[in-house]
């Protein structure tokens, strides 16, 4: 067995370990509505104190509802486009790519701007900018029951179509 990786971070970038360890933890459950083999291999080498993560049941399942609605939505659109290119901007420690990769699709991340979106998608047109809030319409009843619905709308995923 390897030695596993200290992790010393805090702050911002701490939550993309609790981002990774929602989904692992997630994986691992029984009834589990997606399977990150990646997620838990990673969390499986890190020498981190994931408490913190465990603890928070409202980011776990914010985690969860965010994975399973963009694995639908990325899944729909790569079932009608298996070779398109899939620009994931903010990602973090995301691995969507290693749950839908086709084989064929092209997936790139770490883009921090739209300016860097555009200079590696000349020669696309930007056809459909779809905000993760607008596909979290079915758990909106929940939000507003927990008050969450500023938190909620403040959120900056999305999925990005672009036609060439």
């Amino acid at each position: 067995m390897t030695d596993m990786e200290k992790v010393k971070i805090h702050g911002v970038p701490e939550t993309m370990l609790q981002t990774l360890f929602a989904r692992a933890a997630h994986s691992q459950k029984k009834e589990h509505k997606f399977y990150d083999a990646k997620a838990i291999e990673i969390v499986k080498q890190l020498d981190y104190d994931f408490s913190k993560a465990e603890k928070d049941a409202a980011m776990s399942s914010g985690v969860i509802a965010r994975t399973i609605l963009l694995d639908q939505m990325v899944g729909a659109f790569l079932e009608g486009h298996p070779d398109a290119t899939v620009v994931n901007i903010a990602c973090g420690l995301d691995t969507r790519v290693y749950r839908l990769d086709n084989g064929q699709v092209r997936f790139t991340w770490g883009l921090k701007s739209g300016k860097e979106l555009e200079s590696i998608v000349s020669g696309l047109t930007w056809i459909e900018d779809v905000s993760l809030v607008e596909g979290m319409k079915e758990l909106y009843p929940v939000y507003k029951l927990l008050g969450w619905i500023q938190p909620v709308k403040n959120l900056s995923n999305k999925l990005v179509i672009l036609r060439k």
